[in-house]
């Protein structure tokens, strides 16, 4: 498989609910590629979560609900994506 082709199908959420009901926990972005960064930034523009290869593992803790902004880029693939999620908790 090209990867190019792996790409076209990641899928980014807009929202998830990590509430402790081990359902929609984390900020899952399904095939996520190696040595993607993630930067989430509240509404004000302050960071407040950064991964320069990110797991698919942020969980909001450290935030109370809202919308909050992402920028995901992949450098060695060049791909880039901007958007926003809902944090439901």
């Amino acid at each position: 498989m090209d990867v190019k082709d792996e790409c076209a199908k990641i899928m980014i959420p807009n929202v998830f609910t990590p509430n402790g009901d081990d359902k929609n926990e984390t900020f899952e972005i399904v095939n996520i590629l190696p040595k993607t960064q993630l930067i989430v930034l509240d509404r004000n523009g302050i960071v407040i979560f950064k991964s320069d290869d990110y797991d698919n593992s942020w969980n909001a803790q450290n935030v109370v609900g809202g919308t909050y902004y992402y920028y995901l880029n992949n450098r060695f693939y060049n791909n880039e994506y901007r958007g926003y999620v809902q944090v439901i908790k």
